[in-house]
């Protein structure tokens, strides 16, 4: 039970980091140069 809650708040942590890390404006995908427009 121990490992599980380990890996459960590793994952949260690694979930609200990178949240974290999203700029506010990622909502807009109609910037030019967007990798993730450029892989679609």
């Amino acid at each position: 039970a121990g490992t599980v809650g380990a890996v459960v708040l590793l994952v949260a942590g690694l979930v609200a980091e990178h949240w974290c890390t999203v700029p506010p404006d990622d909502r807009d995908d109609s910037r030019p140069g967007d990798p993730a427009r450029e892989l679609s």
